[in-house]
């Protein structure tokens, strides 16, 4: 603490100092008062010792600012859909492209609805495929859900669309005089119709222009390949085709489609172009055409009419018409009424039009086409292309490797020699491939068909079908329907198809798949192969399963039966005294026969899963079924567990349960995987 401050003592008188004798020992001088500060300070005090400095406070952290809340995960936007495609055809959509969410999150779909009327199948995340049942028009839906993966989730709807695909009404072609000038192309000529689309949304696209003059929309330049036009610009005499001055046989080839992705098939409009015109009487006319290209328009009346030579045009009109074409790639329409038309040497096209006609090819290779009635068909030499229409045709390809289509009613096709091609069509049809390797489709009715010789491949399609290969290795595919199948003679491969079907191999070694269905089938003479694709198609009865003299095999797909090949296939014989935990094991086999009887697959399928070895592996039986009392031949997908099905696959006919003894019959030798 600082010393008091005292009161400042006056300066003493310089005379009043004492006799410096009287001055006393200087050792007990007193000391001399101190004078004073002349400010009046005092005399300075001590220098207190500074204060520390304090040690400097630590700045505190900054209070950190509050955690705002999360921020809640907003559901996804899933958007309907609107899909469009056209009768059988499939159309491929992503129901993600127009879905979103407001997070930026991943959209997953996690689930969608079945459809009615076709077969929906999910690609990938989104991205679907809809393939519409055969002969479907209108409306389709179904559901998806989508997931944002945080806990949100939308639904949308989506719409498919089938429309009617385009129809083509008219293609007569045209005949023009050489140098003419401009020919309008109108409806009368070529027209396609669609309910669902107005002509403007008809569009034509040519695939192959003409060669022998100008095709043009209007003034526009001329149409080549790849450019289009519609059925407006038809309709309106804007498409127009301009001749050059040399005549012959010109086209252009051409498909129609719709905004929907409809499409008529790829057609062609044919353009004749000829030196001049003739034009007969309404009476019965009898005309010989020159050496010229001639056009002759037969009108009314029963007329006869030769073309001679070159390429020749001949529209027998009304009446019972004689036409022949003679020589040159000539083209004749009968008209109405019975025509008796003859192409002649060339490569003639025939057209019977209405009335039941006789038509023939001749030599060439001829496209004929009887059209409404009940026509009578030959094509003859060359290769033909040849086409009943409507009515119970008759057709003979005769030699050529000939396409034959009977189309609707009940016809009669004898394809004739060569490789040819033959389809039924709708109606119950007669159908003889005859020699060589033919490919037949019977086509929707009940048909019967004979391949004949060499190797032959037949499709029954829909109908309860009689197909017979015949001679040759031949491949039938029975579809759906009963149906009644004979191999023949060779090696053939027989596929029953849908429904209860008789099969029968015959003579050959022949592979033989009942399909859907509880199928009867025969191997005959040789050694055959009976296939099964698939566990849960019906039990079939084979009729003579390694009969005396034969080496029968059981055949399977092994991706469909758990995977199980030819490599350690083995199998265990179990007597009644060995079933059970304590029996013998079957812990290596995958064949197991029972000598035993069971009711069904079901109780021996319990009787597995507790067998001394049972583990959770697929395996085949063989058992005596008591209610049938005939062996058994099955198919179990895990011993150990009894809570999955069996499947019974075929029933051993053929073994006598009284007479033979299973073990001795059949063995893991008779099981073959491919």
């Amino acid at each position: 603490f600082p010393f008091p401050t005292p009161s400042p003592t006056g300066t003493p008188d310089p005379t009043g100092t004492p006799d410096p004798t009287g001055t006393p020992d200087p050792t007990g001088t007193p000391e001399p008062t101190e004078t004073p500060d002349p400010t009046g300070t005092p005399e300075p005090t001590e220098t207190p010792e500074p204060t520390e400095t304090p040690e400097p406070t630590e700045t505190p952290e900054p209070t950190p600012e509050p955690t705002p809340p999360p921020i809640p995960n907003r559901r996804p936007n899933a958007a309907d859909d609107e899909v469009a495609t056209s009768q059988s055809k499939l159309v491929e959509f992503n129901v993600l492209e127009n879905d979103s969410d407001p997070d930026g999150d991943p959209l997953t779909v996690t689930d969608f609805t079945s459809v009615s009327n076709g077969e929906l199948v999910q690609k990938s995340n989104g991205l679907f495929e809809y393939t519409p049942d055969d002969g479907f028009v209108g409306t389709e839906s179904f559901s998806y859900t989508i997931s944002d993966g945080n806990g949100g989730s939308d639904t949308a709807n989506v719409t498919i669309t089938i429309n009617r695909s385009p129809e083509l009404v008219n293609n007569t072609g045209i005949v023009v005089e050489a140098a003419s000038g401009i020919r309008f192309i109108n409806s009368n000529n070529l027209q396609a119709s669609d309910a669902d689309n107005s002509p403007d949304e008809l569009i034509y696209t040519i695939t192959d222009a003409p060669d022998l003059g100008d095709l043009r929309i209007g003034d526009s330049s001329r149409l080549r390949e790849g450019d289009t036009f519609t059925q407006e610009d038809i309709n309106n005499n804007l498409l127009q085709f301009t001749p050059d001055d040399t005549a012959g046989s010109d086209f252009f080839t051409y498909t129609v489609s719709d905004v929907a992705g409809g499409q008529v098939p790829p057609n062609s409009f044919s353009i004749g172009i000829v030196d001049d015109t003739k034009t007969l009487t309404n009476e019965a006319d009898n005309f010989t055409g020159t050496a010229l290209s001639n056009n002759i328009l037969g009108l009314a009346g029963d007329d006869s009419i030769d073309g001679l030579s070159s390429s020749d045009y001949i529209d027998g009109g009304e009446g019972s018409d004689s036409l022949l074409g003679d020589s040159g790639d000539d083209c004749l329409f009968g008209g109405s009424q019975q025509d008796n038309l003859r192409g002649g040497d060339g490569s003639d096209s025939l057209f019977g039009g209405d009335g039941n006609d006789r038509i023939s090819g001749d030599t060439g290779n001829d496209r004929i086409s009887g059209d409404a009635g009940n026509d009578n068909l030959l094509g003859g030499e060359g290769s033909d292309s040849m086409t009943g229409g409507e009515g119970n045709d008759s057709l003979l390809g005769a030699d050529g490797d000939d396409t034959i289509a009977g189309n609707a009613g009940n016809d009669t096709i004898r394809s004739g020699a060569d490789n040819d091609s033959v389809t039924g069509g709708d109606g119950s049809d007669l159908i003889d491939g005859g020699s060589d390797n033919d490919t037949i489709s019977s086509g929707a009715g009940a048909d019967t068909v004979l391949g004949g010789s060499e190797n032959d491949s037949i499709f029954g399609e829909e109908g309860d079908d009689s197909l017979v290969g015949d001679d040759g290795n031949d491949t039938i595919d029975a579809g759906p329907g009963q149906d009644i199948i004979l191999g023949d003679i060779g090696d053939d491969s027989i596929q029953g198809g849908d429904d209860n079907d008789g099969i029968d191999g015959s003579i050959g070694n022949d592979t033989i798949a009942g399909g859907s269905g509880s199928d009867r089938l025969t191997g005959g003479a040789g050694n055959d192969f009976f296939f099964y694709e698939v566990a849960d198609q019906g039990i079939d009865t084979v009729r003579d399963f390694d009969r005396p003299g034969d080496d029968d095999t059981l055949l399977f797909t092994s991706a469909n039966f758990g995977g199980l090949t030819n490599s350690g296939f083995s199998s265990v014989i179990l007597q009644d005294e060995n079933i059970g935990s304590e029996g013998q094991s079957i812990g290596d086999a995958e064949l197991i026969i029972f000598e035993g009887k069971f009711d069904n697959a079901q109780a021996v399928n319990a009787a597995l899963n507790v067998q001394n070895g049972s583990s959770d592996r697929p395996a085949f039986f063989v058992y005596l079924n008591g209610q049938r009392g005939k062996y058994v031949f099955g198919y179990d997908t895990s011993l150990a567990d009894d809570s999955v099905p069996a499947f019974e696959l075929g029933i051993l006919q053929s073994i006598e349960p009284e007479e033979d003894q299973i073990s001795t019959i059949i063995d893991a030798g008779d099981f073959e995987f491919i």
